[in-house]
């Protein structure tokens, strides 16, 4: 299925409408998404707790402006392994990082959810759409299974035919493998009728080696990127 060719199809800065993704795909059978940036905008508090880590366990002196720079779009694991070279620390436990950025996350997520702002409406209404529509879905991540099930919670876990969490491959994005799990799991035979919505550089790059049409996701507007 590797695609070294692929390009992205389209550039969304709006949420779409079902109407308009299926009037540019009309061939399209299955949607994956990524979830932060895409689905949630939740990449600002996934930076936040890796900025507090990296003075707190590393003893970096970073900006929040330097973070998103540096570690936008990576995986946990290579987000530690990042600032542990940079740090020079050796003295530094993976676990410990992830624990304690779960938690960071998890209090940031009830947050927004107690305040009825985790999910934006269009957002909702477009997975609403899609499902009574009965389009094949999943979510393919690079954050933690524990983080995914607490958005699957709230969106809705039946809406989903497939969710892949980091560390449920092999090989994490930007490699493709978390997208062709995804893809084996919906029987997918050819990969041309799947459409991914990606926002980062390494989601992208993952998407565009699965073979699929990529989309990339511009319609979450952080400041700090």
């Amino acid at each position: 299925m590797n695609s070294p060719k692929n390009k992205i199809k389209k550039t969304w800065t709006h949420i779409p409408t079902v109407t308009e993704i299926f009037k540019e795909f009309p061939d399209a059978k299955h949607i994956l998404f990524d979830l932060d940036g895409t689905l949630l905008d939740s990449e600002a508090f996934h930076m936040e707790a890796i900025w507090r880590l990296a003075g707190s366990m590393f003893g970096l002196n970073k900006s929040l402006s330097d973070v998103w720079r540096d570690c936008y779009g990576r995986s946990d694991d290579n987000s530690f392994e990042l600032l542990k070279k940079e740090s020079g620390r050796v003295d530094v436990d993976l676990d410990i990082f992830l624990s304690t950025k779960n938690v960071s996350c998890s209090e940031s997520f009830f947050e927004r959810l107690q305040k009825g702002t985790l999910f934006e409406n269009k957002i909702m209404e477009l997975l609403q759409d899609l499902s009574a529509k009965k389009t094949s879905m999943g979510i393919v991540t690079a954050s933690e299974r524990h983080f995914l099930d607490l958005v699957l919670g709230n969106l809705g876990v039946n809406k989903f035919n497939v969710t892949v969490a980091r560390g449920e491959t092999p090989k994490s994005k930007p490699h493709p493998e978390p997208y062709l799990k995804a893809m084996e799991t919906l029987q997918v035979k050819d990969p041309t009728e799947v459409l991914i919505f990606e926002d980062s550089p390494t989601g992208i790059a993952a998407a565009l080696s699965s073979g699929a049409i990529v989309n990339r996701v511009q319609w979450f507007n952080n400041s700090e990127q």
